[in-house]
């Protein structure tokens, strides 16, 4: 009867404060969007699997493209070798770097409690590096196109 009455007037504390995941409203726990449950403590799967999903198909598009310009250096020289074919450049560096930076980010959204505290804090952020992943990815793909027209 007391903590219905509590509940009523809006006076009821959430069970273990939202586990400092989210906010109290009424006796409600409202979480992060990264957790879900009853008092926050669950990881919010959906949320996860779709974001790493992302970051691991960037991941995928970057190694593709980066095999893509391999080859087509490969079939370029007079006398290929895989070793010529694969000198380093700046947009097979950008590819790299892009497509390992994206694995790194879907692997931790995919698996959240496997990383330490110190990796969360700055693979946490999930829509910035994404934005600079696509927009490097568009550069590339620029880029391989102007030599074509000059």
């Amino acid at each position: 009867m007391f903590r219905h009455i509590l509940h009523m007037s809006g006076l009821e504390s959430c069970n273990r404060d939202c586990s400092g995941r989210g906010e109290c409203h009424n006796g409600t726990c409202l979480c992060e969007i990264r957790y879900t449950g009853d008092i926050c403590n669950d990881p919010n799967l959906p949320y996860h699997a779709g974001i790493g999903g992302v970051f691991f198909l960037v991941a995928l598009v970057c190694a593709v493209q980066l095999i893509m310009c391999i080859l087509s250096e490969y079939h370029r020289l007079k006398t290929p070798t895989f070793m010529k074919a694969c000198r380093v450049t700046t947009q097979k560096c950008i590819y790299f770097v892009i497509c390992l930076a994206s694995l790194i980010r879907g692997a931790y959204f995919i698996s959240p409690d496997s990383f330490e505290y110190n990796w969360s804090t700055s693979l946490l952020s999930s829509y910035y590096p994404l934005l600079m992943s696509s927009a490097s990815l568009i550069v590339c793909f620029w880029a391989e196109k102007i030599p074509a027209t000059l």
